[in-house]
């Protein structure tokens, strides 16, 4: 029995480093700032599925895999930057079960935000270019924390239901 959950969590953690990669590559929006992509509910929705250590490899390797193809300067950043949010999750786990659900998802946007804001200020070798990013980063960090905030109870009933307990 328990070699066969040690599978499953393995077969979930693959499944979910890959639907991070696809949604992240596939599902894009324009917006004035360059473009909206979707990596990061489903980064966000791993530290809530997912057992800590699964939920890091699958957000930041998920994430870094499409670093590696568009934009390969970010992708070891990015492997962290993914860690790091849901780490932040995953700190605030008890807060999502009550009114204030929003607190460790907008906390983990706005450390997506900020830490790639530092990268950013890094890369072009300019401190000043901090908010300037953070600004770029603002709507992705905000969509993605809304959208995680608004699916987290349906997240919650599926996979009871997965799991054989709803």
């Amino acid at each position: 029995m328990e070699q066969e959950k040690r599978t499953q969590t393995i077969v979930f953690i693959a499944i979910m480093t890959a639907l991070v990669a696809a949604v992240t590559a596939i599902i894009q929006v324009p917006i004035p700032t360059g473009y909206l992509n979707f990596g990061d509910v489903i980064v966000m929705m791993s530290a809530i599925v997912l057992p800590i250590r699964g939920a890091v490899i699958a957000a930041g390797v998920g994430s870094a895999i499409v670093d590696l193809m568009v934009a390969p300067q970010y992708a070891i950043f990015t492997l962290f930057i993914k860690m790091a949010e849901v780490v932040v999750i995953q700190q605030l786990i008890h807060l999502l079960d009550g009114k204030k659900r929003f607190i460790p998802f907008f906390l983990a946007g706005f450390t997506m935000m900020t830490l790639y804001g530092f990268v950013d200020a890094f890369l072009v070798g300019n401190i000043t270019y901090m908010p300037v990013s953070m600004m770029y980063n603002l709507i992705q960090a905000f969509v993605s924390s809304l959208i995680a905030t608004l699916i987290y109870p349906g997240v919650v009933e599926l996979m009871k239901h997965l799991r054989g307990k709803g």
